[in-house]
């Protein structure tokens, strides 16, 4: 959220929203020969981005491979395969909205910094590409469960359940 570039006349109001805001890099769900992940021919990157998303990979003739590719709805009641930002920005607002079923009182800025603080390693790139979070759902969650239980922070590999009896 840091990184958002403000557009527009700058007025309180446009700055409120643009902290919420969430940049997205697009990374090959697949990994490549070295075993890790790579930003994606088209993703978003540079300072701006704020965490990575697995979105799919297309061929460079611009067709899908089968396997590195997401499913999404399209039109009759079907499915097909796409990939870019716009199959990577869903799986972050899908998080965001995890976090949010866990307390409707979080503010939409620490929704964002909860789902952009809580990434697992990082997709490197080069001076121009920058580094960001690969986003983590699961550490998301437990980031937000402890914050409303008001517990010390979470050591990496411990687990959190959600108190789900309303403390009786």
């Amino acid at each position: 959220p840091e990184n958002c570039v403000k557009y527009g006349s700058g007025r309180s109001s446009a700055e409120g929203i643009c902290s919420r805001i969430l940049v997205v890099a697009n990374i090959s769900s697949q990994l490549n020969k070295s075993q890790s992940y790579f930003l994606a021919l088209g993703s978003n990157y540079g300072a701006q981005v704020d965490i990575a998303a697995p979105g799919g990979v297309k061929k460079s003739d611009g067709s899908m491979d089968i396997d590195k590719g997401v499913y999404s709805t399209v039109s009759k009641n079907q499915y097909a395969l796409s990939a870019g930002t716009s199959m990577a920005a869903p799986m972050v607002a899908g998080v965001a909205a995890l976090v949010w079923s866990v307390s409707i009182r979080f503010t939409g800025d620490q929704v964002a910094d909860i789902v952009c603080s809580n990434t697992v390693g990082a997709i490197n790139g080069d001076q121009y590409n920058g580094s960001y979070g690969l986003l983590n759902a699961r550490a998301a969650v437990e980031e937000a469960v402890r914050l409303v239980n008001g517990e010390e922070r979470i050591e990496t590999g411990e687990t959190v359940e959600a108190d789900t009896d309303g403390g009786q």
